[in-house]
């Protein structure tokens, strides 16, 4: 609620700001109290071009999804890494397609031509010993 009354009374659009704790970005669905916030503890704003800015979804094979908003110059290793850590799964077990292309760690969005809401699909590796 705090955030979309900040963005309505400054007039801003949601998607293109950050609000950062403690220097970890706020998501919207989690509580003070989830977050360990005490009174008089400040919450940074940081609004972004929003042209530079790009939402994706990371889809997984059994149904795990995950939504993104990076810069489109940022290498997507960052969006692997949380996506892995966020389902535990091993960094390198996990290969991701976009466009049916394998997608190399220090790619940026830009460098595969990704537009806003495109979807990146996370397999799982399977390896022989």
């Amino acid at each position: 609620k705090l955030m979309n009354a900040y963005c309505d009374h400054h007039s801003v659009d949601f998607n293109s700001i950050d609000f950062l704790f403690n220097e970890h970005r706020l998501q919207a669905e989690k509580s003070q109290d989830e977050l360990q916030m005490e009174d008089g503890d400040e919450i940074d704003a940081i609004v972004y071009d929003q042209s530079r800015r790009i939402n994706l979804k990371v889809k997984g094979q059994v149904g795990f999804e995950a939504f993104f908003r990076i810069n489109r110059s940022t290498r997507l290793k960052n969006l692997m890494d949380v996506y892995c850590r966020r389902y535990c799964f091993d960094f390198d077990g996990v290969a991701f397609l976009f466009d049916g292309r394998l997608i190399k760690a220090d790619q940026t969005p830009d460098e595969l031509g990704m537009e806003n809401e495109d979807e990146i699909l996370a397999v799982l590796q399977l390896r022989c010993v």
